[in-house]
Order: structure tokens, then sequence, then C-alpha cells
């Protein structure tokens, strides 16, 4: 078996997306239906991809993709495994010649996330240089109205416009100051970037970005999109 790092061809992505989308404890491929449905959600964001892979096309014994997004930020997506499967060396090296292949391309920063029980996966990715910046937590409720109290009659909001695109560069920029929302971003990007970023995780509705004035200042943002059966808020934040 060859055990140099080969670049997926584009016929293969969504089988290796499918690896790279297993999840704990058994870390089977991703059924179709899941793979189908991060691509759907993806859409809007993705430019372009990159990915390789060491051993087999249907059991790779390592994986990485890379994909180009809106704002000039690469989503780096893993074939994590157990730690009796997990091959270091082999995951190195495709983390390295993914890594050289986006040294040609045009991005800020390029990020990883990585699910619960990958601890021999996260220890490659932090000697390929990566830092670990925080955990996620993604939380949901039901939408239907109301969902909380009206605020007070000296808050107004303002909702997006080309015209007020500066605007709301500013006031997302504001409510970066003293941040404790991986600060280790801030400055890394230039305002157009970040909200073309947040413009592209999903259909792209001006009227569901809003900017909150009080007493007649910007006072913070709320940034979100409609994915038609999920509501979502994509970025909020207070000056």
């Amino acid at each position: 078996m060859n055990d140099m790092p080969a670049r997926v061809p584009s016929e293969e992505f969504e089988l290796a997306l499918s690896h790279a989308l297993a999840v704990p404890p058994n870390f089977e491929p991703a059924p179709a239906r899941v793979v189908a449905g991060f691509l759907a959600s993806a859409e809007h964001a993705v430019l372009s991809w990159i990915a390789y892979r060491i051993g087999s096309r249907g059991a790779p014994s390592a994986l990485a993709i890379g994909l180009l997004l809106r704002g000039r930020t690469v989503l780096i997506l893993p074939a994590g495994r157990p730690t009796t499967r997990f091959d270091a060396a082999a995951t190195t090296a495709v983390f390295g010649a993914l890594l050289s292949d986006l040294d040609q391309q045009p991005y800020t920063y390029a990020q990883c996330i990585l699910g619960d029980g990958c601890e021999p996966l996260a220890r490659v990715v932090q000697s390929a240089g990566f830092a670990r910046l925080t955990g996620l937590r993604y939380l949901e409720r039901d939408a239907r109205y109301p969902w909380i109290e009206p605020p007070p009659g000296e808050l107004a909001w303002l909702t997006y416009t080309p015209q007020r695109h500066s605007e709301f560069c500013a006031a997302v920029a504001a409510t970066y100051v003293d941040t404790h929302d991986c600060p280790e971003l801030v400055g890394c990007r230039t305002m157009d970037d970040v909200l073309a970023a947040h413009r592209s995780a999903g259909p792209f509705e001006p009227a569901l970005w809003a900017l909150l004035l009080y007493n007649d200042r910007p006072a913070g943002v709320l940034l979100c999109t409609n994915h038609g059966r999920t509501f979502e808020i994509v970025y909020v934040g207070v000056i």
C-alpha cells in the first residue's frame, strides 16, 4: 500500500467527505443523507476544496479535506479514528501535504473543528501548528413566536442595506473590543471578509441582518439566516 499522500480526485470527494464526517464511537462513514445535508448547508460558503489521503479510497488510513470558504478562511475536516485504529504518522503526512498545497491559496487562516473522543487526532493537529481556541456548544429551541418580551422603547433596529454596509462593518468591529469570543482571531481579516463569511452561512436575506440602536447610537448586531426548517443565529454581538 502506498504510504505517500495522494490528492483526492473530484469524483471521490463525497466518499472522502463521508469519512471526514464519521462520528464516534464506531467512526463508520457517514451515510449519504448526512453528506448531502452537509453539502446543502455549505453550498453558499464553499468556493473550492483540496483533499489528501493515504490508503484506499474506501478505507483510508488518513484523510484531511480543506474547504476554502468565502471570507478567506479554510475549514479543515480530518478523518478521526479511535485510538486503536489511528495512524498518527499517516495523519501527520496528509496534514503536511494539505497545508503545503494551501500555502498557494489566498486565505487568511485555517481552522479545524474536532469532536469529542479524538485526542490522538488533536495532538497531530496541534503539532501542525494549530492552537486550541475554544470549545463549541450548539444550542437550539422552538422558534415559534413570541420568543421573548419586546425590547424597551429606546431600542431600535435597522436592517442591512448596501448603503449601510460600512455601518455594519463598524458595529461588528466594535463588538470585538475586549471580546472573549476567540480574541486570537481579532484583526486577522478585514471587516469586509468577516461580513462576507457571515453572509455565506446560508441564503442571504438582508431583512435578517439587524443593527441595534440604543438612544440612536449603535449598540449591537444580530445576523441570522434561514435554512428553511432551521433558523440560525450566525452572529450576535453587543458593543
